[in-house]
Parts: C-alpha cells; sequence; structure tokens
C-alpha cells in the first residue's frame, strides 16, 4: 500500500473503472487516475487527461459525497445538489443528453439528494424532499417511481442492456423498472 498525498484528512472514497475520487473533511473533492472520458471533473479529457496524484475537482470546498461509475462520477454538494460528469453513453448521466461531461454538471430539478450510488454503467440515487412523482424514460426501459414516503429511489440512468425487470422496495417505497 501507498498512502496517497501526505495528509490524513480524507472523509470519503470512491473507485471506478480507472479513476478514483476522494472528498476531504474540508469539503474539496479530488480525483485522480484516468480521465480520457472527463471523469476526473478537471475540464480535461482525450488520451492525456490521465493524472498519478489527486487533482482538485473545481474550487469548491462544498462536496458531501460522490460514487464512480466505470468512466463518470456522481457526487452530492452539502446543499443536497447532484452533479455529474465524465461518459454520457446512452444517456448515463442523467441530465437528458448523451454528450460527455468534462466538468461537472448539476442535475436539473428540485430535489434534495441524499445518496448516490454509480454502478459501473448506471447512477441511482435518493431524493429527501417533498413528494414528487418522477419517470424516467429510455428507450428501452421506464422507471417510475411508484409510492414513496419521504424519500425516493431515482434511476438517473440505466445501462439497458442487463437489466431485464427490477423491483425494489425500502420501507413504503417501491420503485419498479420495467422493459
Amino acid at each position: 500500500p501507498i498512502q496517497i498525498g501526505n495528509g490524513t484528512n480524507w472523509k470519503q472514497v470512491a473507485c471506478g473503472g480507472s479513476h478514483t475520487t476522494a472528498v476531504k473533511t474540508d469539503g474539496t473533492l479530488w480525483a485522480w487516475g484516468e480521465g480520457a472520458d472527463g471523469q476526473l471533473g478537471n475540464g480535461e479529457s482525450g488520451v492525456n487527461a490521465w493524472r498519478n496524484s489527486p487533482t482538485q475537482v473545481g474550487n469548491g470546498s462544498n462536496w458531501l459525497k460522490v460514487s464512480c461509475g466505470a468512466n463518470f462520477t456522481c457526487a452530492i454538494k452539502t446543499d443536497k445538489t447532484i452533479w455529474t460528469w465524465g461518459s454520457n453513453y446512452k444517456g448515463r448521466l442523467g441530465d437528458g443528453t448523451t454528450e460527455d461531461k468534462s466538468s461537472p454538471v448539476q442535475i436539473s430539478g428540485d430535489k434534495y439528494w441524499g445518496d448516490v450510488a454509480c454502478g459501473f454503467f448506471h447512477t441511482m440515487a435518493i431524493t429527501g424532499n417533498t413528494p414528487v412523482r418522477f419517470n424516467f424514460v429510455h428507450p428501452t426501459y421506464t422507471f417510475e417511481v411508484v409510492t414513496y414516503t419521504p424519500e425516493s429511489l431515482i434511476a438517473l440512468a440505466p445501462y439497458p442492456d442487463s437489466l431485464e425487470h427490477l423491483t425494489l422496495n425500502l420501507q413504503a417505497q417501491e420503485v419498479v423498472i420495467n422493459n
């Protein structure tokens, strides 16, 4: 094992396919590894976008948590907004486009995001605000929050080749994914 940096103030770490991100106790967000698809969030992409040591993402100090997919990243700020960047193949960033992003882009909406988790090619997030009805329609699958209490599980972006039918229940919450 090799210590990353010289401090002991790392709060949370997340690993992707070939990149790593971490939030420090001061709320800054750091990334290193491969950045070819913009997943490091430093505004760079392409074959020379590698970083072999932690590089700060932006200049903010209001990052709360981070999660990584294969070649994309999602993070929540202290104001409970959610941000995504990196490969946007098949819309996996959840921003309504399929364009890769090399810097963090806020996902629109008036939701307060409580948690985010990235799979290799998809993202799920939990909201914790007043009740809303949310539908995400993909050419292959439809994600719909059917019922919920104060928190909802949201599919930001699916990887359609890996899901056929999935039902998730969180306390009194139900999310149904059908093709």
